[in-house]
């Protein structure tokens, strides 16, 4: 009888969990930029210097993101990202007693990075083995975790900063507070007794460990599937940081003159369309596939870039952030949704790793391509073409992604 099946089904608190431990690990990574700049007043640390913080940050979560992978692919998530959560408390709370300039990159970019680097794939592929029929929509959920933790955790921190004038108090105090991520952890288990979707609720399937079809990390490499996932990733990555680093830069020095505050409600204005779009192109995915979703998702991007370029008043660069917001949320959650179309369940986690090195390409390649043409131009408007550009080419890859056989990979 029905009435002995549980009421929830247990992949929904699986994507609650997931949900809570994402908002963290974003909101501390997001969050970076507030401290940075009270750490380099009270230190006089030169801005060569203070730029090596998140660019090492960045490689040490990629680095330890492809062990994680490797890790829940053959063992529990639960462990995993419970010592992810632990090392992301500590070396927060470490870093509040940093007392010169090498400490940071030992405490914050050493093992902040490794601990939020052990969260991340375990917890997109833990999702995607638990929800099936509806993953677009799960994963759109979890990744809406991104963008409340960047709207929650960077305020608090100004906030607790001006109320205490001090960084260390707030740095100590978010990083007890991200220890709850061991508790969320506890609550993740690796698959469901079955791997189908429709298994969710039915309880019939086939075990992840005999998935037909399943591609090895090995295999997949193998696959010319993969690489051109990773290539369609960074070039979105690219555009998507070029963005996030620099449009306050941009609109503080166009329409909102040197207006440090409201320059920098745009990121809020993004990040709080990108919940819609994040929860909307997961739903859409479900129903139209991933691919058309990304497709127009980067397309959206594109034209938003451009017209960002152009835009001549608030209204206008407040219009476009919006609607960039929504398109980077539309297509956040496809990363995990593809990978697990094409390659399979089994090893997600190891081929997930390998696809979210294209996070830390882009971190690289898009600030750096705005960086050098502010300094060519004065302005960051060539910055945003070039982006514009480059989303256009990424929507150009996305019909090309086809689920390869394991005869290609042989």
């Amino acid at each position: 009888m029905s009435a002995s099946r549980p009421r929830i089904y247990y992949g929904w608190i699986i994507v609650a969990a997931c949900t809570l431990i994402v908002a963290f690990i974003y909101g501390v990574q997001y969050s970076l930029g507030v401290f940075l700049d009270t750490l380099q007043e009270d230190f006089q640390w030169s801005s060569f210097m203070i730029s090596w913080v998140p660019g090492l940050f960045m490689f040490f979560i990629c680095v330890f993101g492809l062990f994680a992978g490797w890790f829940s692919d053959r063992y529990s998530p639960r462990v995993i990202v419970a010592v992810g959560g632990f090392f992301t408390g500590l070396g927060l709370v470490l870093t509040s007693y940093l007392t010169t300039p090498w400490h940071i990159f030992i405490y914050y970019s050493f093992i902040v990075g490794f601990g939020v680097g052990c969260c991340g794939p375990p917890i997109f592929s833990t999702v995607s083995r638990w929800i099936v029929e509806h993953r677009g929509l799960a994963l759109g959920i979890v990744t809406a975790g991104i963008a409340i933790g960047t709207m929650i955790m960077s305020p608090l921190s100004g906030s607790l900063i001006d109320h205490y004038d001090d960084w260390r108090v707030p740095c100590r105090f978010i990083g007890y507070a991200a220890w709850v991520i061991v508790a969320a952890a506890l609550l993740l288990r690796k698959q469901p007794e079955t791997a189908s979707g429709q298994a969710d609720s039915e309880g019939v399937g086939t075990t992840l460990s005999v998935e037909p079809g399943a591609f090895t990390l090995r295999q997949a490499l193998q696959t010319p599937a993969l690489w051109l996932l990773i290539v369609l990733h960074t070039l979105a990555f690219t555009g998507l940081l070029m963005v996030m680093y620099h449009v306050v830069a941009y609109a503080k020095q166009t329409v909102m003159t040197e207006d440090v505050a409201r320059a920098a409600t745009l990121l809020t204005v993004i990040s709080g369309a990108s919940i819609g779009g994040r929860l909307a192109g997961g739903l859409l995915s479900d129903r139209i596939g991933r691919k058309p979703v990304f497709a127009l998702c980067v397309l959206l991007q594109g034209v938003t870039m451009i017209w960002m370029a152009r835009s001549a008043s608030v209204g206008a660069l407040y219009a476009a952030a919006a609607l960039w917001g929504v398109g980077y949320g539309g297509w956040g959650p496809l990363m995990a949704a593809l990978t697990a179309e094409l390659f399979g369940l089994r090893y997600m986690g190891s081929i997930l790793g390998v696809v979210s090195l294209s996070y830390g390409l882009g971190g690289v390649i898009g600030p750096a391509i705005a960086g050098s043409a502010h300094t060519e131009a004065d302005s960051y408007s060539t910055a945003f073409l070039i982006g514009g550009v480059i989303m256009f080419a990424a929507a150009v890859i996305v019909p090309f992604l086809k689920r390869p056989r394991l005869s290609q990979a042989s």
